[in-house]
């Protein structure tokens, strides 16, 4: 497709250059211009795209497009939902893939949510090799959450019927912790609900989690997998449950800076607290999840 381009472009060169009056007289109008002028940005769109990593083996993943960002990746529930989805977002770490997020949280969530992860931008130390792929969120203020929030409506425009308009449960891990932490605090009605893994815990202190608590935040689980993730978790916890907000913090010793094996079990054993409470959940999985004692 880009082979078109040098053609097109001829093309709009040649037409700028007819006499007004003879475009008016044969009958051109500006749809004209304004019709080749969108093909050319969508070709130019779509050679500005990478090749994208191979999706997670197994049904229910897929690709959502995002308008001005790479393509996001969407999980869906093994089983039917009776209900219409409520919205896990999943935000990555800076060196780490949407399709290895989307693939281990379907296993968190099982069948309690559509697991939707953001893409964020190609690192320039990332491996030649596509399947291995590494990407990152800019840490400018607000990048992070634009992408969400537009990967969130695309993902509504294009399944209006099967996800939730509500709250979403935020989900982040190493940078994408420590970049939504913030977010979640300034948007507590939107995002009242977390589990922040390996990181966000140093946005958290006595006024922050009153704010969280005061906008509507409810729960927020930390997940560690390093004793020094621990202990700051551990502080961060603190200061939340002064406020008044249900707070836990689990931790698979000697695991290390990851999201995976004995990190993802603890927080499997818990997601039943962080949806505890939240109807929308249960409508949509029924007997899927073990009953919280």
């Amino acid at each position: 497709m880009t082979g078109l381009l040098p053609d097109i472009r001829h093309t709009l060169a040649s037409y700028r250059s007819l006499d007004r009056q003879r475009r008016q007289s044969c009958g051109l109008t500006a749809q004209v211009s304004a019709t080749l002028f969108a093909v050319v940005g969508s070709l130019s769109a779509a050679a500005a795209q990478p090749e994208l990593p191979p999706l997670p083996d197994g049904s229910g993943f897929e690709r959502l497009d995002v308008p001005r960002y790479l393509s996001a990746v969407i999980a869906w529930p093994q089983t039917p939902a009776s209900a219409p989805l409520p919205i896990a977002v999943a935000m990555h770490g800076s060196y780490d893939q949407p399709e290895w997020n989307c693939e281990s949280f379907k296993q968190v969530v099982r069948d309690a949510a559509v697991v939707l992860c953001p893409r964020g931008r190609l690192r320039w130390d990332s491996p030649k090799s596509i399947d291995l792929f590494r990407f990152f969120f800019p840490s400018s203020q607000g990048a992070l959450l634009h992408e969400l929030l537009a990967s969130v409506d695309a993902l509504r425009l294009a399944f209006p019927q099967a996800v939730d308009p509500g709250p979403i449960l935020y989900i982040g891990f190493s940078q994408g912790a420590i970049l939504g932490a913030p977010e979640i605090i300034r948007n507590p009605s939107r995002f009242p609900r977390a589990i922040l893994i390996e990181g966000g815990h140093d946005a958290w202190n006595r006024a922050t989690a009153r704010a969280f608590q005061r906008g509507g935040g409810q729960r927020v689980l930390f997940a560690c997998g390093r004793a020094s993730c621990n202990r700051s978790a551990i502080a961060a916890a603190t200061h939340l449950a002064s406020a008044g907000v249900l707070v836990k913090v689990v931790y698979s010793p000697d695991q290390g800076h990851t999201y995976t094996a004995g990190v993802q079990d603890v927080i499997v054993a818990e997601f039943p607290w962080v949806i505890d409470g939240d109807p929308r959940f249960l409508l949509a999985v029924s007997t899927a999840l073990p009953k919280q004692k």
